[in-house]
């Protein structure tokens, strides 16, 4: 039978893990630091690189043949004469709808209760599956927290060994890599800020 470990065992243990917890904050938060300011550093560049792509002879004081081959388009009329028709879809036109998938996901069977004529329960009935709709939809969208236990044992040999976190698991609750793939795809490839990506994120998550 192992023997329990001691009070000056244990405590070693602690004070150790302690120890090592501190400096994984403390890298952690310098982490972050070094890239908040990167962020803020590409929001900058970006704002300023749109706005001189943005600025043409229309709108500042760029002669019109740094323009180019992108003329600003006129605010006085529309380039696009109006051809009498109404917006939108036109009567007549052919339609077209998305294709029905063999494997659905889920399958949601609508049965009649009971009879429409003399009321009689049709719970115990079969039926046939008379026509199908398909409906096409996200799945609910929610954020899954994993936890992570560092656990402590003791061999036989009075050797006490500490399990080891992922490399990525580096604070007491952070964000994983998919959160910050769509930071990042929110940040550089949709060119949002800072404050309206922490939005989405408050609002889809």
């Amino acid at each position: 039978m192992v023997a329990a470990p001691t009070y000056g065992e244990l405590a070693r243990t602690v004070a150790e893990l302690m120890k090592e917890h501190k400096a994984e904050r403390v890298q952690f938060q310098a982490t972050i630091d070094r890239l908040e300011k990167r962020v803020d550093r590409l929001v900058q560049e970006n704002a300023t690189l749109r706005s001189r792509l943005d600025k043409n002879s229309g709108n500042s004081l760029k002669p019109p043949s740094s323009d180019g081959f992108r003329k600003p388009a006129s605010r006085d009329r529309s380039l696009r004469e109006s051809s009498g028709k109404p917006q939108g879809k036109q009567a007549g036109s052919g339609g077209a709808s998305l294709p029905m998938t063999a494997t659905p996901d889920r399958i949601l069977r609508h049965e009649p209760a009971n009879c429409r004529g003399c009321g009689s329960s049709l719970e115990h009935i079969r039926g046939v599956v008379l026509a199908r709709r398909q409906v096409i939809d996200l799945p609910p969208i929610r954020v899954e927290t994993v936890e992570h236990q560092r656990i402590v044992k003791r061999c036989p040999c009075d050797t006490v060994s500490v399990g080891v976190f992922p490399a990525a698991v580096q604070a007491p609750v952070s964000y994983g890599p998919r959160l910050h793939a769509v930071g990042a795809y929110l940040l550089n490839v949709h060119y949002l800020p800072v404050a309206r990506t922490a939005a989405v994120f408050t609002d889809l998550f």
